[in-house]
């Protein structure tokens, strides 16, 4: 990779936000991906791509870091994560093609089919038979 330094872009693929690292990600680049990533539920998105295809990781704590980052998206939305095959095979081996999509390349991830939200499940619904009870002292 000619430049080690890294850089970010947002932009929308497939329906969805695509968020797009090139360069090498440090520690502390995850943190400030994360904030990023974290905004995106807040407007409603229900759906995200993370290409990480064209990044380097600096350390085994940068690894860590994006494992943590993807199971922390993939409870809030439907992510798409691209990246290396060996970076996949990682997160594979971490259990997260369970929470998630896993990709080796932007094509691939043309094919994914977005779902809609389960709006349902995250809303609470008040009965006639509900009533108030009075809080403890």
């Amino acid at each position: 990779m000619a430049n080690s330094e890294l850089s970010l872009s947002v932009t929308t693929f497939n329906g969805a936000p695509l968020v797009t690292a090139r360069g090498t990600v440090d520690t502390w680049q995850i943190e400030a991906i994360e904030d990023i990533v974290a905004a995106f539920p807040l407007d409603g998105t229900a759906a995200l791509t993370l290409d990480f295809s064209q990044a380097s990781f600096a350390d085994v704590e940068s690894l860590a870091g994006l494992i943590r980052l993807l199971r922390g998206a993939s409870a809030e939305m439907q992510v798409t994560a691209v990246t290396a095959a060996g970076i996949a095979a990682m997160l594979r081996c971490a259990g997260l093609e369970h929470q998630m999509t896993i990709c080796t390349s932007i094509d691939a991830a043309t094919s994914v089919e977005r779902s809609e939200p389960d709006y349902l499940a995250s809303q609470l619904t008040v009965e006639k038979a509900d009533k108030k009870l009075p809080l403890a002292a």
